[in-house]
């Protein structure tokens, strides 16, 4: 059955704002969530891996050290740059040597048949061109003292390195690891001994200024290298010490072997190459027990290098010793003679004269010189025995005579003895000075 009808219009439909949301009030809006499929996903922030953060780490580090190392390096270039500038105002000049070495040498004064009457000198040295050297007494001095001579700059850098690690552990500089031109450095442009790092310093940069400007016209091709090299060795040779107050290659095998450096057997150069390590202690005229022993290292050291064969070094190893009897020269024959030769010479040559290296040959005939001398004084003899001079009146010991008052000094040669004239004084000759030709009369 139907209900009754009403005259009430229906009910509108409820109206939206411009201002509204569609979204009915009563109706609240979905938020996302994670466990919403449909939800937009955020983006996800990525978690770097432990090695990752440790290689970068490394890297930004690494670039630091770089940097770091590269303005180190810089600074100590610049801190050598400067030092090497430093010690180069002081240096020395090699002008010198490039002029020529002219060096204090022997000056004999011989007869006219060539007996020597005396040595003239300051250092008992003769220069000799490497050219007139036979190549195993240079290969024996490059065994002993720098082997790798023709190869270097002048330095020999494992050797510096070896040393400093030496001196440092001692706390004193013991050792050098000086080349040949270190050595010709040392001695004849620097002079001196000292053993300082400073000296070190100054010795390695004018060894490598000496390898570059010594002998400018040699040229700078192998061939004018290995001639600047001679040269070096030259120097060397003619002006270190061998003992004995001999300087150079020449006078060591005189006084030695008795003859010229030309004509050393490969033992005697062996022997000689040895001895400037220790002048005086390998001198074989001093200690010929340890001379040979050094001889055998420089032998030993000549046929690891290759400078002899087998069959060279073991006749060289097992050939005898034959040294030279003492040097002795005529000096009584004709001092006379020798005193004007020295006399004329330095009035010849003013300036190269007291420096040595002349040869002065005079008349005098050994023969007659010795028979007149014989006659001379024989008879002086006689005439003092005419006038009642048989000889010295009576001996006395040197503590008395001393103790008397001088009261002349008489020259031996030449001159007139400070006394009156026609008379006979009683004393005693105290003392004899053959370098000023005096002696010492007390009365």
């Amino acid at each position: 059955m139907l209900g009754a009808l009403s005259d009430r219009p229906p009910p509108s439909k409820p109206r939206m704002s411009s201002s509204s949301s569609s979204v009915p009030k009563n109706v609240r809006a979905k938020t996302p969530s994670a466990s919403d499929p449909e939800a937009p996903k955020a983006p996800e922030k990525k978690t770097p891996t432990p090695t990752r953060s440790r290689l970068d780490v490394a890297i930004r580090w690494g670039k630091r050290l770089a940097v770091a190392a590269a303005a180190l390096a810089i600074a100590g270039l610049v801190a050598a740059w400067m030092m090497i500038r430093h010690y180069e105002a002081k240096l020395p000049s090699v002008s010198e040597l490039e002029r020529g070495y002219h060096p204090s040498q022997v000056t004999r004064v011989v007869a006219r048949d060539g007996t020597l009457l005396a040595e003239l000198f300051t250092e008992r040295r003769t220069v000799v061109s490497i050219d007139e050297l036979p190549p195993h007494v240079k290969l024996a001095v490059l065994a002993a003292e720098d082997a790798n001579f023709y190869n270097h700059e002048g330095l020999n850098y494992l050797g510096i390195a070896r040393a400093f690690v030496v001196n440092l552990r001692s706390g004193r500089t013991r050792q050098g690891g000086s080349t040949i031109t270190q050595q010709v450095v040392k001695n004849i442009l620097l002079e001196t001994t000292e053993r300082t790092y400073d000296r070190k310093m100054r010795e390695a940069l004018l060894a490598r200024r000496l390898e570059q400007e010594l002998c400018p016209t040699c040229g700078g091709d192998e061939e004018g290298r290995r001639r600047r090299k001679d040269k070096i060795l030259e120097l060397y040779l003619n002006h270190i010490y061998f003992g004995s107050g001999r300087y150079g290659i020449e006078e060591a095998a005189r006084y030695n072997f008795g003859k010229p450096a030309r004509e050393l057997t490969i033992a005697e150069a062996a022997m000689l190459a040895g001895i400037p390590a220790g002048p005086e202690i390998y001198s074989p005229k001093r200690d010929l027990k340890r001379s040979l022993v050094r001889r055998a290292f420089v032998l030993q050291q000549m046929h690891d290098k290759g400078f002899l064969n087998d069959a060279q070094y073991e006749a060289a190893k097992d050939e005898s010793v034959r040294l030279a009897p003492a040097h002795e020269t005529d000096s009584e024959l004709a001092p006379e003679a020798v005193s004007i030769a020295k006399k004329m010479l330095l009035e010849l040559e003013p300036d190269r004269g007291p420096r040595g290296g002349f040869t002065i040959t005079t008349t005098i005939d050994p023969r007659l010189q010795a028979a007149a001398r014989k006659a001379l004084r024989e008879n002086l003899q006689a005439y003092d025995k005419r006038h009642g001079l048989v000889g010295p009146l009576k001996t006395t010991s040197v503590a008395s005579a001393k103790n008397k008052k001088p009261q002349a000094s008489v020259p031996a040669f030449e001159g007139t003895p400070s006394f009156e004239s026609h008379k006979v004084f009683t004393g005693v000759v105290a003392s004899t000075d053959d370098v000023t030709g005096t002696l010492d009369v007390r009365v």
